[in-house]
C-alpha cells in the first residue's frame, strides 16, 4: 500500500486525461473525416458549459467520443462558441475541410466556418 497525496492523484488524473485526448485526436486524424455535436449543459455551480463530442469511423465502426468542455459566459453568442471550438481545432491541428457536419442541440447549424 502506497499512500497517495491529493497532488499525486490530481497529477495522475491530468496525465490520464491528456493521454485519452491525444489518442482521440490521433484517431480522428487517421479517420480522415469527422463530425461534431455541440451542446450546452450546466454544471453543479450553475455555470454554463459547452460540451463537444466528435464522431468518426475507426476500424469500420462509428466512434463517438467526448472531445472538449469549455465554460461559457452568461450571454454567449454563436460566434463566441465557434471561436472556442475553432481554437481547439487549430490547437490540435485538425482540419475543418474534413469536418462533414456540425450539429448543435440536435439541429444542424450550417457548414463549418459559415
Amino acid at each position: 500500500m502506497v499512500p497517495l497525496s491529493n497532488n499525486t492523484i490530481k497529477w495522475r488524473t491530468q496525465e490520464l486525461s491528456e493521454d485519452v485526448l491525444q489518442q482521440t485526436i490521433a484517431s480522428v486524424k487517421q479517420s480522415g473525416k469527422f463530425s461534431l455535436q455541440l451542446d450546452e449543459t450546466t454544471d453543479i455551480g450553475n455555470d454554463a458549459q459547452l460540451m463537444v463530442f466528435v464522431r468518426y469511423v475507426e476500424a469500420n465502426y462509428y466512434e463517438e467520443r467526448f472531445l472538449l468542455c469549455r465554460g461559457l459566459a452568461k450571454n454567449t453568442t454563436g460566434e463566441q462558441i465557434f471561436n472556442k471550438v475553432n481554437s481547439f481545432i487549430k490547437e490540435h491541428q485538425l482540419e475543418w475541410s474534413v469536418c462533414v457536419s456540425v450539429c448543435a442541440n440536435g439541429a444542424p447549424s450550417g457548414a463549418p466556418g459559415k
